[in-house]
Protein backbone atom coordinates (compact mmCIF):
# COMPACT_ATOMS: atom_id res chain seq x y z
CA UNK A 1 0.00 0.00 0.00
CA UNK A 2 1.77 3.38 -1.14
CA UNK A 3 0.91 6.82 1.44
CA UNK A 4 -1.31 8.03 -0.94
CA UNK A 5 -3.41 4.71 -0.55
CA UNK A 6 -3.03 4.97 3.01
CA UNK A 7 -3.94 8.71 3.28
CA UNK A 8 -7.37 7.57 0.79
CA UNK A 9 -8.26 4.88 3.73
CA UNK A 10 -6.98 6.57 6.79
CA UNK A 11 -9.38 9.50 5.97
CA UNK A 12 -8.59 12.47 4.31
CA UNK A 13 -10.27 14.91 6.79
CA UNK A 14 -7.69 13.62 9.05
CA UNK A 15 -4.66 12.18 7.47
CA UNK A 16 -4.32 15.21 5.21
CA UNK A 17 -3.93 17.70 8.13
CA UNK A 18 -1.21 15.49 9.72
CA UNK A 19 0.64 15.44 6.56
CA UNK A 20 0.48 19.22 6.96
CA UNK A 21 1.70 19.29 10.49
CA UNK A 22 4.84 17.43 8.88
CA UNK A 23 5.61 19.71 5.97
CA UNK A 24 5.28 22.38 8.85
CA UNK A 25 7.72 20.74 11.30
CA UNK A 26 10.47 20.00 7.98
CA UNK A 27 10.15 23.69 7.26
CA UNK A 28 10.71 24.49 10.89
CA UNK A 29 13.37 22.42 11.17
CA UNK A 30 15.09 23.37 7.70
CA UNK A 31 14.84 27.11 9.09
CA UNK A 32 16.58 26.08 12.17
CA UNK A 33 19.42 24.18 10.10
CA UNK A 34 19.74 27.47 8.08
CA UNK A 35 20.06 29.88 11.08
CA UNK A 36 22.45 27.58 12.65
CA UNK A 37 24.74 27.01 10.11
CA UNK A 38 24.74 30.73 8.95
CA UNK A 39 25.60 31.65 12.93
CA UNK A 40 22.13 33.35 13.65
CA UNK A 41 20.43 33.55 16.49
CA UNK A 42 17.66 30.96 16.77
CA UNK A 43 14.47 31.86 18.73
CA UNK A 44 13.30 29.73 21.32
CA UNK A 45 9.68 29.73 19.79
CA UNK A 46 11.21 27.02 16.95
CA UNK A 47 12.25 24.61 19.15
CA UNK A 48 9.11 24.74 21.15
CA UNK A 49 7.10 24.66 18.02
CA UNK A 50 8.20 21.94 16.34
CA UNK A 51 7.60 19.74 19.51
CA UNK A 52 3.98 21.67 20.13
CA UNK A 53 3.43 20.51 16.71
CA UNK A 54 4.10 17.19 16.57
CA UNK A 55 2.11 16.17 20.32
CA UNK A 56 -0.81 17.89 18.40
CA UNK A 57 -0.27 15.50 15.59
CA UNK A 58 -0.70 13.05 17.82
CA UNK A 59 -3.78 13.75 19.59
CA UNK A 60 -5.16 14.80 16.12
CA UNK A 61 -4.55 11.44 15.21
CA UNK A 62 -6.08 10.02 17.97
CA UNK A 63 -8.91 12.06 17.73
CA UNK A 64 -9.22 10.72 13.89
CA UNK A 65 -9.13 7.16 15.32
CA UNK A 66 -12.27 7.64 18.16
CA UNK A 67 -14.12 9.25 16.02
CA UNK A 68 -13.66 6.90 12.95
CA UNK A 69 -14.46 4.09 16.09
CA UNK A 70 -17.94 5.97 17.12
CA UNK A 71 -18.84 5.90 13.48
CA UNK A 72 -17.89 2.45 13.02
CA UNK A 73 -19.52 1.38 15.96
CA UNK A 74 -22.84 3.40 14.95
CA UNK A 75 -22.78 1.35 11.36
CA UNK A 76 -22.48 -1.73 12.54
CA UNK A 77 -25.42 -1.19 15.12
CA UNK A 78 -27.67 -0.01 12.63
CA UNK A 79 -26.65 -2.92 9.61
CA UNK A 80 -26.96 -5.89 12.87
CA UNK A 81 -24.70 -8.79 12.31
CA UNK A 82 -21.22 -8.21 10.53
CA UNK A 83 -18.50 -10.89 10.00
CA UNK A 84 -15.16 -10.30 11.86
CA UNK A 85 -13.52 -9.99 8.79
CA UNK A 86 -15.20 -6.61 8.10
CA UNK A 87 -15.43 -5.72 12.06
CA UNK A 88 -11.04 -6.33 12.01
CA UNK A 89 -10.57 -4.75 8.74
CA UNK A 90 -12.54 -1.66 10.45
CA UNK A 91 -10.56 -1.33 13.12
CA UNK A 92 -7.26 -1.35 11.54
CA UNK A 93 -8.17 1.12 9.42
CA UNK A 94 -9.21 3.15 12.78
CA UNK A 95 -5.56 2.91 13.48
CA UNK A 96 -3.89 4.95 10.30
CA UNK A 97 -4.84 8.28 11.76
CA UNK A 98 -3.34 7.31 15.27
CA UNK A 99 0.21 5.92 13.78
CA UNK A 100 0.77 8.24 11.17
CA UNK A 101 0.30 10.81 14.05
CA UNK A 102 2.33 8.90 15.99
CA UNK A 103 5.61 8.82 13.28
CA UNK A 104 5.28 12.88 13.07
CA UNK A 105 5.29 13.08 16.89
CA UNK A 106 8.53 10.86 16.91
CA UNK A 107 9.95 13.00 13.85
CA UNK A 108 9.20 15.84 16.04
CA UNK A 109 11.14 14.73 18.57
CA UNK A 110 14.21 13.82 17.16
CA UNK A 111 14.72 17.00 15.40
CA UNK A 112 13.98 18.33 18.69
CA UNK A 113 16.66 16.32 20.20
CA UNK A 114 19.07 17.25 17.58
CA UNK A 115 18.00 21.25 18.41
CA UNK A 116 18.51 20.99 21.88
CA UNK A 117 22.02 19.64 21.44
CA UNK A 118 23.11 22.06 18.65
CA UNK A 119 21.55 25.25 20.33
CA UNK A 120 23.85 27.41 22.65
CA UNK A 121 22.64 27.01 25.79
CA UNK A 122 23.22 22.97 25.96
CA UNK A 123 26.77 23.59 25.07
CA UNK A 124 27.15 25.54 28.21
CA UNK A 125 25.45 22.98 30.58
CA UNK A 126 27.23 19.67 28.66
Amino acid sequence: MNLVEWHYEGGLDYMLPISILLITILVLFSIFMLRKFKGQLIPKWLEKSIYQIGLFSFFFGLLGQILGLVNGLDAIEKAGAISQGILAGGLKVSFYPTIYGLIVFLISQVFNFIMTRLSPSSKQQA
